[in-house]
């Protein structure tokens, strides 16, 4: 496989600070290396970076858009080139970039595999948190932030009952109220469920983007999760779901998001990480 890593280093307007050097650490603990051993042609791609007149701009959710806006120009860039894109994201905000990407490559219905213990589908009137991160895929879907998404290069949103959610143990009343009202589809992490929801799911879309939070394992083996939730799939039984999702045909992006590096000094998780995606794509 032709497998381009692109990296997007800024969380929230700030860069390289704990999430936003969680790339770069799992791509130092031997990532690629990993890969190229079971025979995948890599490439470092360009990472996303603001430039200095949007580094001086005012807001965090701007300087986000404009980040995502360059992230989904690579993505672009590679997918035309016919490389399979491995996206080392800060955060699950980096969602509508990474759709944007797909979309700006001439792709018209895309479906997603969203990974991860919360299911980020919260809207301003639903959300009890506030946070951003918990709205990239109600963003994407075209439920709320219409200026933000459209800034980050997703013009027309995906269709909810176009994503997939796996492994979800942590959902707001209301974002659950909203899940269903949507149809979204979502199932455990069981790599036969995940296999079979994945092909109902190509039946009606052209390209398929496979988005895994971090924080969808079990604590104990993601200590650096800043939103730890119990019970969920230890590594080896998160690559085994990953690796039915991202090896369907029209699988076309893989994306992983919040590892946050500061709480990892001796980079012990980042070395289990890099392994992780390496054994995802085995």
């Amino acid at each position: 496989m032709n497998i381009a890593i692109v990296t997007l280093p800024w969380q929230l307007g700030s860069r390289d600070t704990g999430s936003g050097r969680g790339p770069q650490a799992i791509i130092a603990a031997g990532l690629v290396s990993r890969l190229a051993a079971q025979g995948h042609h890599v490439s470092l791609a360009a990472s996303a970076e603001l430039d200095p007149a949007e580094q001086a701009q005012y807001g965090v959710w701007n300087k986000t858009g404009h980040a995502n806006a360059h992230l989904a120009a690579l993505i672009a860039q590679l997918r035309r080139q016919r490389q399979f894109v491995l996206a080392l994201e800060s955060d699950c905000s980096a969602t509508m970039g990474a759709l944007g990407g797909l979309q700006q490559s001439g792709v018209q219905t895309i479906g997603m595999v969203w990974i991860d213990a919360h299911a980020d589908f919260n809207t301003p009137e639903t959300t009890l948190s506030g946070m951003l991160g918990g709205m990239p895929v109600a963003i994407s879907a075209g439920l709320c932030l219409r200026r933000l998404r459209v800034q980050s290069g997703l013009v027309q949103p995906i269709r909810a009952e176009d994503v997939v959610m796996v492994g979800l143990r942590d959902i707001d009343p209301l974002e659950l109220d909203l899940l269903r009202e949507h149809r979204v589809e979502m199932v455990p992490p069981d790599p036969e469920l995940v296999k079979d929801a994945v092909e109902r799911l190509a039946q009606r879309v052209d390209a398929i983007y496979v988005h895994i939070d971090w924080d969808v394992l079990d604590p104990s083996d993601i200590p650096t999760a800043s939103l730890p939730v119990a019970n969920g799939p230890r590594l080896d039984e998160l690559a085994r779901v990953v690796n039915v999702a991202a090896h369907h045909p029209k699988a076309a992006l893989l994306g992983y998001a919040s590892y946050n590096a500061d709480k990892d000094p001796k980079r012990v998780v980042a070395r289990n990480l890099a392994a992780n995606i390496a054994a995802s794509l085995a």
